[in-house]
């Protein structure tokens, strides 16, 4: 479904009401072959949301090491801070 949108034009940099993106999502859900999907198409790793939290602080606080991994080696920055210090 991501990637039929995607080719419709859809933003794989949009936000939601909580300034979350696709990619906060699949990485919170350990959805891998749609975070390398996202990454394919240019996503912003290092969006912040209204909490400050980044793609990499949703896969790190749900243990998935796998996209944590991917999310590293494709530039999310390792020292972001969130809203919570």
């Amino acid at each position: 479904m991501a990637e039929f949108l995607i080719s419709y034009g859809a933003d794989v940099n949009d936000k939601d009401n909580y300034d979350a993106t696709a990619l906060h999502y699949a990485s919170q859900n350990n959805n891998k072959d749609v975070v390398q999907l996202l990454i394919s198409y240019g996503v912003d790793a290092n969006k912040i949301d209204n909490y400050g939290f980044t793609a990499l602080h949703y896969a790190s606080q749900n243990n998935n090491k796998d996209i944590v991994q991917l999310l590293i080696s494709h530039s999310a920055v390792v020292n972001n801070i969130d809203n919570y210090g």
